[in-house]
């Protein structure tokens, strides 16, 4: 319980001091860190303005977007902390970090923002702040968590051995580091705490020289000529059953719906005859056609038709595959060298023209 006592209290405290030195900008313009005011430096008072309504509002990242616009666009020592401290409940205590003594920097600041940033808010990001010394080759490169290192991330590096060390600050918690050189890439998963500082080694695989061909032995080499292709006449018969069988579903579809729709067409004439014996043909005319009797007879006779029609349509297509299969079977060039593939062959003579089917089959 104290210890929640103690974050709401400094939850509270933060947002109170970020409010402070909003209105310290507002009024006064800030102190600044360079002579000349930036050309947008107009737009920077709406940003900071913005950044601390989010801040209150526990929109902590918002927040730091909005107060790392403003310091881009006029550097004010006074948005440089509240970025810091934005930064701080966003959990990135590295940025926050690396803000922090940025701001401990500057001249003719308030003693008191100078103490609670030395005593308190600076302690407190590096308290959540770990650092993992790398050790990999000097042509590869590093990344964390899949992405390259931010320029707060790298702390120092420096040469070892053949290699490298690159000191990296990262917030604790898990994280992938990996070395990558071209294609290949190494990945290491470390946890670390806060203060900790851990070593990991990562060296990218080389690449695997490529492989000479070996050479052919006698028993490699095909005894048949180049030209022979045994796997044609096995390509010839797969072909022909395949459509072969397409023509047999069509017509087996077509069969089906042929009999579905003389079934469909004699339960409408019959429910015909029993609704008109006389055979009038107005029984679903005028104001009867819109009862739900004529409706459905009128639903299944459409059925029938449309039936009808892709059973027609199935039989077309099962000759359509059918003559394929048949033209595929005759036509096929032949692989044995005493044959030639059947080929259809243009004629014409005194008594008139045609095609002749000539060749082997």
């Amino acid at each position: 319980m104290a210890t929640r006592t103690q974050s709401r209290w400094h939850g509270v405290a933060v947002a109170g001091f970020v409010a402070a030195i909003a209105g310290d900008a507002r009024a006064a313009g800030g102190a600044t860190n360079h002579d000349a005011a930036a050309p947008n430096a107009d737009v920077a008072p709406t940003l900071v303005v913005r950044g601390v309504k989010l801040y209150k509002e526990h929109q902590y990242e918002a927040a730091r977007e909005a107060f790392a616009q403003a310091y881009e666009l006029d550097a004010q020592l006074g948005t440089l902390l509240n970025l810091a401290l934005a930064e701080l409940k966003a959990d990135q205590p590295v940025g926050a970090a690396v803000h922090f003594r940025e701001y401990l920097k500057a001249p003719n600041e308030p003693e008191a923002k100078l103490e609670s940033v030395r005593t308190t808010y600076l302690p407190l990001a590096e308290s959540q702040i770990a650092q993992i010394d790398v050790y990999t080759s000097s042509s590869a490169e590093i990344l964390v968590d899949g992405s390259a290192l931010g320029p707060t991330m790298v702390a120092s590096e420096r040469a070892a051995g053949d290699g490298r060390v690159v000191s990296i600050r990262v917030r604790a918690g898990e994280h992938g580091v990996t070395a990558r050189r071209g294609s290949s890439e190494q990945t290491h998963r470390v946890v670390v705490k806060g203060g900790e500082r851990v070593e990991v080694h990562v060296e990218p695989a080389e690449p695997e020289p490529p492989r000479a061909p070996l050479p052919l032995s006698p028993r490699d080499v095909p005894d048949e000529p180049p030209g022979d292709d045994s796997g044609r006449e096995r390509t010839r018969w797969v072909t022909v059953i395949a459509l072969g069988s397409g023509a047999l579903a069509l017509a087996g579809s077509g069969v089906g719906l042929a009999v579905g729709a003389r079934n469909q067409a004699s339960d409408a004439q019959a429910a015909i005859a029993k609704a008109d014996p006389q055979g009038t043909g107005g029984v679903c005319f005028g104001p009867a056609a819109g009862s739900p009797w004529c409706m459905r007879l009128n639903d299944e006779t459409t059925a029938a038709r449309r039936n009808w029609t892709f059973s027609m349509a199935s039989y077309v297509g099962a000759g359509v595959l059918g003559a394929a299969s048949v033209a595929t079977w005759m036509l096929w060039p032949s692989t044995s060298a005493s044959k030639a593939g059947a080929r259809l062959a243009p004629v014409l003579s005194a008594q008139g023209g045609g095609f002749v089917l000539d060749g082997a089959w």
